[in-house]
């Protein structure tokens, strides 16, 4: 039985994919905005994740660049309430 590998696909399902991922930024810039409006911090805090020692391995923003980031990005670009730094630091850490 032939099978299409991924890396045959047409441009198209590419498009699809990175839409698909700014709809699930979109959903989950949703989620943060009622975590950071309705619901105290210490509750949800552990969804961002543990504080690192400044003398580990740094990461730059270049290295951890790519479609989920750019996802969250663009949905808070397209979302009507302008979403806070805050709230796409969390919607990030969660798609992560």
């Amino acid at each position: 039985m032939w099978r299409r590998s991924a890396l045959l696909l047409p441009p198209y399902h590419d498009n699809v994919r990175r839409r698909a991922r700014v709809i699930e930024a979109a959903f989950w810039l949703l989620v943060a905005r009622v975590l950071v409006k309705r619901i105290p911090l210490r509750r949800w805090s552990f969804l961002l994740g543990k504080p690192h020692s400044a003398h580990g391995t740094p990461e730059t923003y270049a290295e951890r660049r790519g479609p989920m980031p750019m996802a969250v990005l663009g949905a808070s670009r397209r979302l009507r309430y302008g979403p806070t730094c805050l709230e796409q630091a969390t919607a990030a850490q969660i798609m992560l």
